[in-house]
């Protein structure tokens, strides 16, 4: 994730990761945040990934996600990566409440 600390995910587990070196949570297949999209649902995971799931209606403010609370509101959803890359920015914040806990 942000960090660029190499993991690796078993092959027989699932695609929830836990970075070792800055702890956050993520999926193997798209990088997205695991607070939103617990919060959220499959919507939240980055259009490109097997498990985002379409969603039409509005979302809602929601204490239990990290990126709500970040913005004080309604967090946007991920956008798709550019070029495959991560967005350090990104997880910069999310390291920084994990930090705080």
């Amino acid at each position: 994730p942000q960090c660029y600390e190499l993991y690796e995910k078993d092959e027989e587990g699932c695609d929830h990761v836990k970075c070792p070196a800055c702890r956050i949570d993520f999926c193997f297949s798209c990088s997205c945040l695991r607070s939103p999209t617990l919060a959220h649902g499959n919507h939240y995971h980055r259009p490109s990934c097997r498990f985002f799931t379409e969603y039409d209606k509005g979302d809602e403010r929601d204490e239990q996600c990290s990126k709500c609370q970040e913005v004080n509101g309604v967090c946007e959803r991920p956008d798709d990566l550019i070029n495959g890359m991560h967005i350090p920015e990104f997880y910069e914040k999310e390291k920084k409440l994990l930090q705080k806990k």
